[in-house]
């Protein structure tokens, strides 16, 4: 309840405990706790009466710090006053208020100045206890009288007898005018004279002072101009109504009612493909749906919309129950479409392109693809285990973030597909489908695929192509699995046909065994000769007591190679996590005892594999019930809100589709860019998810930078690429370390991977008192040994100091004039400095010196020698010079970019952990980035110095920098130090030696006739096509008393939405979307046939 309700508060009371509230803030923290409480929006009495004795509390400790002198003090006092309900120390502190200022500013009293300091005031700041009529209109009374005695020249005492008048409406437009006269500028006179004339339907006086007020935009808002455009509309002025409405949405983007109107006045002009969005917006958003739905109804009727008519009655039907409706309705046939059976055909015959089927051309340059170390090793791995088996199946196990994707398709395009093998690429989501290809296709470059020329690929889901269409010849085969298991006819064909060249990826492997992946395998098994099966995951294990055993007999060679997130996270490749744990502060218990639910909660305590995503009805109540606290769900948007500039892009992970709908709204209230996607959403109508294309809009603009939030149902937990995600919010709870890793997840691309450097993981904890064992999320990664810890900053801070000298010199000598130019342009001068130390000391066998040693570790070398830290637990090391020559051919050997690599350095590490059992201490170079001299490169390009501008200027740096340059580089090279800075100026002036291929892979799309797309395709990308067709149809199952009929069993009716249309040769079986291959059934005969089909 507390960070519910006083989350604004937080800056302003840790301001007070850090004594950093004096001065200018202190004013400018008590405006905005008065602008919070005049905007302040409570459920309950109680709840109002927390938020104001929290507010009092910090407004009073404020006051305490303004200086006596200060003109404003006793304005604040007075706001204190009137939230106690201290009428009468209301009264004294303003009058004490318009003595200080009308000796300030004698003619401060304007039109601003009294709706800022009073007007607002008495009419919208809640108070403790509740003021009836006649105090606030001795209020009223005694601000007019302190306004003639103070303020004399101000029509503030006319405009305070309005305000308390109950006259005739005649008394108080003579009161207004009076106001007027006195003072021209005091704009709310106009609105109230609008209000009067509008209660009394004197719509021109009413529109003529409404204009009026139009004038001065201090008074515009939402209210005015809806008020003047539905006057507009009265007078049939429908040129200033639409202007109107459209201002109106300019200040309330969401307001249904001025989003009908809008559409309605548009209609009514015969605008109707420009009001068609507004109704649509409208009808979403209105609980009053007649309007709106009738108002589109007759939009979608004009545009000859047939189909959407017919789905919007679907989906409304009591909107259209009226005789009036049910004519119209009865009206629509396809009797007033005239169809051209011959020209249909030929249309329908038409070569089109299939968007899901095509062939991708290898470029002729190289890829330039910086594999991560983490990704070099593993691909080595997947080669060692390619080149031990003619075939297996193992697991590539890569935290979330990890670039698992990527590291896949290249070693899939350089050691399968280019060696004339074939892919199978499984995944159980349409947006992993989509990122698949697109990684197939970052990896077409004559580098990795230097013998073949194209690769010809398709995609199969329910959304993409169908599994009829696969070609034998088809090279890299990505599918949904459901897609494939339907019917297995096809894929069976194209595994006994490219038997023995196979490897089968299946994505987000820890799914592997559910019933529709063993199917596939087991098919790959009979059918696919020798092969290799290849899963891909972050989380090799399922919660499923009953599938953890299945996942190790599916992948025998387990797992073929692992990177840990405690690599990627010093690496910088991932964020390192900051956990924040909010506690609601609810008990459930006494929630679900509120909500009469506590026979629901018995069975959640008693059900031991119970959690929201469980099948069945339980998890569904449950998290219907969590979903609907208010309180709750207030709380998360307030963090947020209070929290912005640190969270930034945010990702919010909800427990159903209802809580994400209503957080998306209560964040866009509070003027955050936000938009939700889910993948439950289904149309009454069709039964189809009809949000799709809805989702991949908002996930784009969610990446593109227009929305700050992104609130999502179990949709982007698994492989949809969101860079830049700084803060994950997980506002539901849950038992499986899968879902919780999954999550978490999402946030943690480190710097190097074009995210973050720290990843904000924002937890709600609720009190469940232990009654269930929820997944902890920071504890889930100190149990993986993950060391989130902050770094000892003096450790940091000295880490320079203690690299000796012979180590500087060691690094220095890679900026030197000596090296080569091949590894001058293969690491850029900051890829050239430690990343780290290892420092450590020991006494070597048979030697009376201690021996103190540093090694230093370059990005290059940073992965093999982590690697090492872990190996050497277990090893044997009684040989160290055998031990260190297997770590140098195992971790190092294969290394194609190594940096001031030495073998001793292995001998030494292994010696120091034989003797002391300990790993040595590593030191992080923190700092390293003040050496990166890409800084001075770039102040050199971008000022554009010439030479002897640059001599003066590297000179003044090398001289100035607390000798940073010369310690580096070493005392007597300036020389190399000169260099460093030419090589990173090229990098500038000439980014085409040193970026990426500019000859991209192009993708030829499969040609294919538009009769062997899906209809429903037809209607997305041919409407003309597709609506003809669909008349076509119903035109041949229409009788001659105009009744529609089913092909099966003769049921008649005058509705089109009673009927579907149906292939009778399925798709899925080579029909084939021609008029003489559909037909009508009812719905129940359509779901019943399914994909049933005889000859």
């Amino acid at each position: 309840m507390e960070q519910l309700i006083f989350n604004p508060l937080s800056e302003i009371t840790q301001a007070l405990r850090d004594g950093k509230a004096d001065g200018k803030q202190t004013g400018t923290y008590l405006a905005r706790c008065i602008d919070n409480l005049l905007h302040i929006e409570a459920e309950t009495d109680s709840e109002l009466q927390d938020v104001l004795h929290e507010y009092l509390s910090v407004i009073d400790q404020l006051i305490l710090l303004l200086p006596d002198t200060d003109v404003d003090l006793p304005y604040y006092r007075s706001i204190a006053a009137i939230i106690r309900s201290d009428y009468q120390g209301y009264l004294m502190e303003t009058e004490r208020f318009y003595v200080e200022k009308s000796a300030e500013i004698p003619d401060w009293l304007d039109y601003s100045a009294a709706g800022q300091y009073f007007v607002s005031i008495v009419t919208s700041l809640p108070v403790l206890g509740k003021w009836d009529e006649q105090i606030e209109g001795k209020i009223i009374r005694t601000h007019q009288k302190y306004s003639v005695k103070y303020f004399p020249k101000s029509a503030f005492d006319l405009y305070c007898k309005f305000w308390v008048s109950k006259g005739s409406d005649q008394y108080r437009l003579k009161l207004l005018h009076d106001v007027l006269e006195k003072d021209a500028q005091w704009t709310a006179a106009w609105l109230n004279i609008g209000d009067i004339y509008y209660s009394q339907k004197k719509w021109e006086q009413a529109l003529d002072a409404y204009q009026k007020a139009m004038r001065d935009e201090r008074v515009h808002s939402a209210a005015l101009f809806f008020a003047a455009a539905w006057i507009a509309g009265q007078l049939k002025k429908s040129d200033f109504e639409i202007a109107c409405y459209e201002r109106c949405l300019d200040f309330d983007p969401e307001y249904p009612y001025a989003q009908n109107n809008l559409g309605w006045a548009l209609n009514r002009q015969k605008r109707y493909a420009e009001a068609e969005p507004y109704l649509r917006f409208a009808l979403e958003h209105d609980e009053n749906k007649k309007y709106a739905s009738r108002n589109l109804f007759g939009a979608l009727e004009k545009l000859r919309k047939t189909e959407d008519l017919l789905d919007l009655v679907q989906q409304h039907p009591k909107q259209f129950r009226t005789k009036y409706y049910r004519e119209r309705v009865a009206k629509i046939s396809v009797k007033d479409v005239s169809v051209d059976m011959e020209e249909l055909q030929k249309l329908l015959q038409k070569i089109t392109t299939n968007e899901y089927a095509g062939a991708i051309s290898v470029s002729e340059e190289r890829s330039g693809i910086q594999l991560y170390e983490h990704q070099k090793k593993a691909i080595q791995d997947l080669d060692r285990w390619k080149r031990g088996n003619g075939s297996g199946a193992g697991l590539l196990v890569l935290p979330t973030g990890g670039g698992k994707t990527l590291t896949a398709t290249y070693w899939l395009m350089r050691s399968i597909l280019d060696q004339g093998g074939k892919v199978l690429w499984i995944a159980h989501r349409h947006e992993l489908l989509n990122q698949a290809l697109h990684a197939f296709e970052r990896v077409c470059y004559q580098d990795l695929s230097p013998h073949k020329k194209n690769y010809k690929y398709r995609i199969i889901s329910g959304q993409h192509d169908i599994a009829i269409h696969i070609k034998s010849d088809d090279e890299i085969l990505i599918a949904s699995k459901s897609s494939l298991t339907h019917d297995l006819t096809h894929i069976r064909r194209w595994i006994r046909e490219n038997s023995n060249q196979i490897c089968m990826v299946i994505d987000e492997a820890h799914h592997a065994p559910a019933g529709e992946y063993r199917k596939l395998i087991e098919t790959m098994k009979k059918y696919g000769g020798n092969f290799f099966l290849l899963g891909l995951t972050a989380t090799p294990f399922r919660t499923a007591e009953k599938e953890q055993g299945l996942l190790s007999k599916l992948f025998p060679d387990d797992i073929l190679h692992k990177t840990d997130l405690r690599t990627l996270i010093e690496q910088g490749i991932l964020s390192e996590p900051v956990f924040r744990p909010i506690d609601t502060n609810i008990k459930m218990a006494d929630w679900f005892h509120a909500e009469k639910a506590d026979e629901l909660l018995d069975r959640i305590i008693n059900d031991r594999s119970f959690d929201f995503d469980s099948p069945g009805a339980l998890g569904m109540e449950a998290a219907k019930l969590i979903a609907a606290h208010s309180e709750r769900n207030r709380l998360i948007v307030d963090t947020y809100a209070s929290n912005q500039e640190t969270y930034g892009k945010t990702l919010i992970f909800t427990i159903n589709v209802d809580m994400a709908i209503t957080l998306n709204k209560l964040f866009q209230e509070r003027g955050i860019r936000s938009g939700y996607v889910v993948s439950s959403l289904r149309g009454a109508a069709t039964r189809a998810n009809r949000t799709n294309e809805q989702n991949r809009e908002t996930i784009q603009k969610f990446r593109d930078g227009e929305l700050d939030v992104l609130v999502n149902v179990n949709i982007l937990t698994e492989g949809t690429d969101l860079p830049q995600v700084q803060t994950v919010f997980l506002t539901r709870p849950t038992k499986s370390t899968i879902l919780m890793t999954q999550m978490i997840g999402r946030a943690l691309r480190g710097e190097k991977a074009g995210g973050t450097a720290k990843a904000y993981i924002v937890s709600f904890v609720d009190d469940w008192q232990e009654y269930i064992a929820w997944v902890n999320p920071e504890k889930l990664y100190i149990d993986t040994n993950v060391d989130f810890g902050v770094p000892d900053t003096e450790r940091r801070k000295y880490a320079i100091r203690l690299i000796s000298i012979a180590k500087l010199e060691e690094f220095a000598k890679l900026a030197d004039e000596n090296l080569g130019d091949e590894i001058s342009e293969q690491f850029t001068f900051l890829e050239r400095i430690p990343v780290g130390l290892y420092q450590f000391n020991f006494l070597p066998d048979g030697e009376d010196d201690t021996r103190n040693c540093t090694v230093l570790v370059y990005d290059c070398m940073q992965e093999a020698y982590l690697e090492l830290m872990n190996w050497m637990e277990s090893a044997d090391l009684s040989d160290l010079n055998e031990s260190a020559i297997h770590v140098d051919e195992m971790l190092f050997g294969e290394r194609d970019r190594l940096l001031g690599y030495q073998i001793q350095d292995i001998v030494d590490i292994l010696a120091y952990y034989k003797q002391t059992g300990a790993k040595p201490q590593w030191i992080a170079l923190d700092e390293r980035k003040k050496y990166d001299v890409s800084l001075i490169a770039k102040h050199i390009v971008d000022n554009r110095l010439d030479d002897i501008a640059i001599r003066d200027y590297l000179n003044e740096e090398w001289n100035r920098a607390g000798g940073k340059w010369s310690a580096f580089f070493g005392y007597q090279n300036q020389k190399a130090f000169r260099k460093a800075v030419q090589l990173e100026r090229d990098r500038f002036i000439y980014p085409e030696d040193y970026s990426a291929p500019t000859m991209q892979p192009l993708t030829q799309k499969e040609e294919i006739q538009i009769q062997n797309l899906p209809l429903e395709e037809i209607r997305r990308r041919y409407p003309e096509i597709g609506e003809r067709l669909r008349n076509a149809v119903f035109a041949k199952f229409q009788d001659a008393d105009g009744y529609f009929f089913s092909a099966e069993n003769g049921y008649r009716s005058k509705n089109r939405l009673d009927f579907q249309i149906d292939h009778i040769k399925p798709m899925s079986q080579g029909g084939q979307t021609t008029l003489d291959n559909l037909q009508l059934l009812t719905r129940q005969e359509n779901g019943a046939k399914g994909d049933n089909w005889q000859e």
